[in-house]
Protein backbone atom coordinates (compact mmCIF):
# COMPACT_ATOMS: atom_id res chain seq x y z
CA UNK A 1 0.00 0.00 0.00
CA UNK A 2 2.51 2.69 0.67
CA UNK A 3 4.23 1.76 -2.70
CA UNK A 4 1.16 2.62 -4.52
CA UNK A 5 1.12 5.77 -2.41
CA UNK A 6 4.52 6.33 -3.23
CA UNK A 7 3.57 6.08 -7.00
CA UNK A 8 0.91 8.40 -6.61
CA UNK A 9 2.75 11.06 -5.37
CA UNK A 10 5.55 10.75 -7.40
CA UNK A 11 3.03 11.01 -10.62
CA UNK A 12 1.38 13.96 -9.09
CA UNK A 13 4.66 15.80 -8.75
CA UNK A 14 5.89 14.96 -12.15
CA UNK A 15 2.10 16.21 -13.32
CA UNK A 16 2.32 19.58 -11.48
CA UNK A 17 5.61 20.60 -12.50
CA UNK A 18 4.42 19.18 -16.23
CA UNK A 19 1.58 22.02 -16.17
CA UNK A 20 3.81 24.88 -14.77
CA UNK A 21 6.10 24.63 -16.92
CA UNK A 22 4.16 24.37 -19.90
CA UNK A 23 2.18 27.74 -18.52
CA UNK A 24 5.11 29.12 -17.97
CA UNK A 25 5.63 29.32 -21.88
CA UNK A 26 8.14 32.26 -23.05
CA UNK A 27 7.26 35.27 -21.48
CA UNK A 28 5.77 38.34 -23.26
CA UNK A 29 5.71 42.15 -22.40
CA UNK A 30 2.31 42.65 -20.48
CA UNK A 31 1.23 46.06 -21.77
CA UNK A 32 -0.46 48.37 -19.45
CA UNK A 33 -1.45 51.89 -21.10
CA UNK A 34 -3.06 54.87 -19.07
CA UNK A 35 -4.76 57.55 -20.94
CA UNK A 36 -5.51 61.05 -19.95
CA UNK A 37 -6.61 64.42 -21.28
CA UNK A 38 -4.30 66.52 -19.41
CA UNK A 39 -1.72 64.59 -18.52
CA UNK A 40 -1.70 64.56 -14.66
CA UNK A 41 -4.44 61.88 -13.97
CA UNK A 42 -4.66 58.66 -15.93
CA UNK A 43 -6.93 55.85 -16.57
CA UNK A 44 -7.34 52.74 -18.78
CA UNK A 45 -9.87 55.08 -20.97
CA UNK A 46 -9.91 58.61 -21.91
CA UNK A 47 -12.10 60.00 -19.67
CA UNK A 48 -13.84 62.17 -22.24
CA UNK A 49 -14.69 62.16 -26.12
CA UNK A 50 -12.20 63.75 -28.33
CA UNK A 51 -15.00 65.69 -29.71
CA UNK A 52 -17.94 67.06 -28.83
CA UNK A 53 -21.00 65.03 -30.30
CA UNK A 54 -23.06 67.60 -30.73
CA UNK A 55 -20.44 69.00 -33.19
CA UNK A 56 -21.83 69.53 -36.88
CA UNK A 57 -19.20 68.63 -38.92
CA UNK A 58 -19.31 70.35 -42.65
CA UNK A 59 -17.56 70.13 -45.77
CA UNK A 60 -13.77 71.86 -45.41
CA UNK A 61 -13.96 71.42 -41.24
CA UNK A 62 -10.78 70.85 -39.27
CA UNK A 63 -10.85 70.07 -35.96
CA UNK A 64 -8.04 69.29 -33.47
CA UNK A 65 -8.44 67.81 -29.87
CA UNK A 66 -5.03 66.64 -27.52
CA UNK A 67 -4.63 63.77 -25.19
CA UNK A 68 -1.46 61.79 -23.65
CA UNK A 69 -0.74 57.94 -23.36
CA UNK A 70 1.55 56.31 -21.06
CA UNK A 71 2.98 53.32 -22.32
CA UNK A 72 3.59 51.37 -18.16
CA UNK A 73 5.36 48.57 -20.21
CA UNK A 74 5.64 45.58 -17.59
CA UNK A 75 7.85 42.54 -18.11
CA UNK A 76 7.70 38.92 -16.85
CA UNK A 77 10.69 37.30 -15.21
CA UNK A 78 12.27 35.68 -18.91
CA UNK A 79 11.49 38.29 -21.46
CA UNK A 80 14.49 39.91 -22.60
CA UNK A 81 13.18 43.17 -25.22
CA UNK A 82 11.37 46.03 -24.46
CA UNK A 83 8.39 46.36 -27.33
CA UNK A 84 6.20 49.35 -27.79
CA UNK A 85 2.61 49.78 -29.68
CA UNK A 86 0.51 51.73 -31.27
CA UNK A 87 -1.80 54.27 -29.80
CA UNK A 88 -4.10 54.56 -32.71
CA UNK A 89 -7.26 56.53 -33.92
CA UNK A 90 -10.16 55.90 -36.04
CA UNK A 91 -13.27 57.55 -36.89
CA UNK A 92 -17.04 54.96 -36.95
CA UNK A 93 -20.08 55.92 -38.19
CA UNK A 94 -23.54 54.79 -39.32
CA UNK A 95 -22.74 56.85 -42.71
CA UNK A 96 -20.25 54.85 -44.54
CA UNK A 97 -19.82 58.39 -46.76
CA UNK A 98 -19.01 60.39 -43.80
CA UNK A 99 -16.12 58.55 -42.45
CA UNK A 100 -14.78 57.68 -46.28
CA UNK A 101 -14.92 61.60 -46.40
CA UNK A 102 -12.40 62.54 -42.88
CA UNK A 103 -8.73 62.75 -42.32
CA UNK A 104 -7.54 61.59 -39.01
CA UNK A 105 -4.34 63.00 -38.50
CA UNK A 106 -1.86 61.56 -35.24
CA UNK A 107 0.95 64.25 -34.65
CA UNK A 108 0.90 65.08 -39.02
CA UNK A 109 1.29 61.40 -39.65
CA UNK A 110 -1.76 60.14 -41.32
CA UNK A 111 -1.70 56.67 -42.34
CA UNK A 112 -5.68 55.96 -43.78
CA UNK A 113 -8.70 58.41 -44.98
CA UNK A 114 -10.19 57.66 -41.14
CA UNK A 115 -7.45 55.63 -39.24
CA UNK A 116 -4.53 57.09 -37.87
CA UNK A 117 -1.77 55.78 -35.48
CA UNK A 118 1.66 56.69 -33.99
CA UNK A 119 4.29 54.45 -31.90
CA UNK A 120 4.54 55.05 -28.09
CA UNK A 121 8.14 53.05 -27.21
CA UNK A 122 8.20 51.24 -23.73
CA UNK A 123 7.35 53.83 -20.43
CA UNK A 124 6.67 56.84 -22.52
CA UNK A 125 4.76 59.45 -21.92
CA UNK A 126 3.37 61.17 -24.75
CA UNK A 127 1.33 63.89 -25.98
CA UNK A 128 -1.14 63.22 -28.70
CA UNK A 129 -2.33 65.87 -31.33
CA UNK A 130 -5.08 64.46 -33.42
CA UNK A 131 -6.82 66.56 -35.91
CA UNK A 132 -9.91 65.35 -38.00
CA UNK A 133 -10.32 67.00 -41.75
CA UNK A 134 -13.50 66.36 -44.05
CA UNK A 135 -12.92 66.72 -47.38
CA UNK A 136 -14.05 70.11 -48.83
CA UNK A 137 -15.55 67.97 -51.76
CA UNK A 138 -17.22 65.73 -49.31
CA UNK A 139 -20.99 64.85 -50.97
CA UNK A 140 -24.37 65.55 -50.17
CA UNK A 141 -24.35 61.85 -48.96
CA UNK A 142 -22.03 63.06 -45.90
CA UNK A 143 -25.04 65.45 -44.56
CA UNK A 144 -27.14 62.35 -43.40
CA UNK A 145 -28.52 65.04 -39.98
CA UNK A 146 -28.63 61.12 -38.23
CA UNK A 147 -25.42 60.00 -38.66
CA UNK A 148 -23.33 59.12 -35.70
CA UNK A 149 -19.37 60.02 -35.72
CA UNK A 150 -17.57 58.20 -33.07
CA UNK A 151 -13.36 58.86 -32.47
CA UNK A 152 -12.45 55.55 -31.17
CA UNK A 153 -8.86 55.79 -29.44
CA UNK A 154 -6.96 51.95 -29.24
CA UNK A 155 -4.23 50.54 -27.68
CA UNK A 156 -2.73 47.84 -30.61
CA UNK A 157 0.63 45.99 -30.24
CA UNK A 158 0.83 44.93 -33.69
CA UNK A 159 -1.33 45.67 -36.63
CA UNK A 160 -2.36 49.24 -36.15
CA UNK A 161 -5.45 50.65 -37.88
CA UNK A 162 -6.40 46.73 -38.91
CA UNK A 163 -10.15 47.48 -37.52
CA UNK A 164 -12.00 49.03 -40.57
CA UNK A 165 -13.65 51.76 -40.07
CA UNK A 166 -17.00 52.90 -40.74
Amino acid sequence: MKRNTAVLVVVALVAIVTLVLIGAGPSRPSPTVSFSSDGLTWSSSLPNPLFDKRIRWVPGDSRTSTFHVFNETTFHVFNETDRGGNVQVFATSSNPALVEALEVTIDRAQVNVACAFVEVLPHEKRRIDTTVAMAVNAGNDTQNSSADLDFVVQWDNENACSIGAG
